[in-house]
């Protein structure tokens, strides 16, 4: 209950902690799958945080990572091997 409470006031106060969860998810896993080359399983687990995330999708024909958690979303795309990923929307 504390936690619905704290994700509220975040809410409502405009702070963008929200924010936060989805592009460190959707950032990390991204580098993850498309620089590291590692599985989907293995990035989902090095990308989870204690707020887990809502749902994600992953096109690995675009090489792109999308993320929702905390009522935001948050795309990365993979730019290349030496720039990695970024965030882009």
């Amino acid at each position: 209950m504390k936690y619905i409470t704290l994700l509220l006031l975040f809410s409502l106060t405009g702070c963008k902690f929200p924010k936060v969860v989805s592009a460190f998810y959707a950032k990390e896993v991204c580098s993850c799958l498309f620089v590291e080359k590692q599985t989907e399983t293995y990035c989902h687990e090095y990308g989870k945080q204690i707020i887990p995330i809502w749902t994600k999708e992953i096109d690995l024909k675009n090489r792109k990572v999308k993320a929702w958690g905390l009522w935001e979303s948050t795309e990365a795309s993979f730019i290349s091997s030496r720039s990695g990923c970024q965030i882009v929307k």
